[in-house]
């Protein structure tokens, strides 16, 4: 929960999403916000469409870490539940309830600028790094299990590739 929402938010509000359907008053916008959309949501990994949230949870599962939380609030999420609702019950930790919480007041605002900026910077500027440190770490832990050729990188599209602006998540070297 974050990165999408974000996303979702800036595509209702830079796209035309009722019906009936009238183009957007900025053309640019709308495409460039469609084409992160399809995206974040429609990838190929392993021969099969999935989304890069969905993408992500394997690669959680397949390191080993707790997605049962995850998994709770989704489910609350698509049998009705509100999001508060779903964040209370799911057993999410605090630190991931407050980032969750805090994402969505940006979106209350229903200010494009302070969506773009929570989606542009907020996210995209420290993820990497810490994504980065975290598999360095988590590889030299399971003897190279997550080397790029091996297990969760192996199936990785070329689009997905494409779309993350900052190299191979181990550097422009191997850890070994």
């Amino acid at each position: 929960m974050g990165l999408h929402e974000l996303l979702k938010a800036l595509q209702r509000g830079l796209t035309s999403v009722d019906v009936p359907w009238v183009p957007s008053v900025t053309p640019e916008s709308r495409r460039l916000i469609n084409e992160i959309v399809l995206g974040e949501e429609s990838d190929v990994y392993r021969g099969e469409a999935m989304s890069h949230f969905e993408i992500y949870l394997l690669a959680m599962q397949s390191c080993g870490a707790h997605t049962t939380s995850i998994e709770q609030m989704v489910s609350q999420l698509r049998g009705g539940a509100d999001l508060q609702h779903a964040l209370s019950i799911c057993g999410a930790p605090t630190a991931a309830e407050a980032f969750v919480r805090d994402t969505f007041a940006y979106i209350s605002t229903g200010d494009l600028h302070t969506i773009a900026a929570a989606f542009t910077f907020g996210r995209e500027d420290l993820i990497p790094e810490i994504f980065k440190s975290f598999v360095r770490s988590l590889d030299h832990k399971l003897s190279g299990q997550l080397e790029p050729s091996s297990g969760i990188w192996s199936g990785t599209s070329k689009s997905m590739a494409r779309a993350w602006p900052y190299g191979s998540p181990y550097g422009e070297q191997s850890m070994r």
